[in-house]
């Protein structure tokens, strides 16, 4: 399946992504915001589906450019990385982060302060049966304009179709 990308400045998510992705894209868009972008202090696991919960993940930019950091990580990524990451900075855990399709979303996210969605290979990680992702990246901003903290949701499936 070949990847599916949107591109930023027209942002909307593709009819047939799965659920989860636009279970969280309707959420973040459902948070109350006095200006561009939603904090990440009005983002509270108790209004989020549980469903959703074990799929999203945190992540924080730091420097110019920014570097990356998981904040948090729900426990359907730690299954799938086969460890829990939650506090690693991803240049250190993945090779050529710098240089691949994940990093250039995550800066596109910083930089323009819009949503990032993909579908296809893994980029990241290469774990036998895994063999498709879907995943969006939410921008989150204290002062409404400067992304501080990123909200993610990533979809896996495996090569018997399984998806969680």
């Amino acid at each position: 399946m070949p990847d599916k990308r949107v591109p930023n400045s027209q942002f909307e998510l593709p009819k047939d992504c799965h659920s989860k992705i636009s279970g969280i894209f309707e959420y973040w868009s459902s948070i109350p915001r006095a200006s561009e972008l939603p904090a990440r202090r009005q983002v509270d696991p108790i209004d989020i589906s549980p469903k959703l919960l074990p799929n999203i993940m945190l992540i924080e930019p730091d420097g110019v450019p920014p570097r990356f950091r998981f904040r948090l990580l729900g426990t359907g990524i730690t299954r799938f990385a086969g460890r829990d990451n939650t506090g690693k900075w991803m240049h250190q855990l993945y090779d050529d982060f710098e240089g691949n399709l994940s990093h250039q979303a995550l800066c596109r996210v910083v930089r323009d302060g819009v949503p990032d969605y993909r579908s296809g290979r893994p980029v990241n990680v290469k774990l036998g049966d895994w063999v498709y992702v879907e995943r969006i990246y939410l921008p989150l901003a204290e002062n409404g304009r400067t992304v501080d903290m990123i909200l993610g949701l990533t979809v896996f499936q495996n090569t018997q179709g399984q998806m969680f």
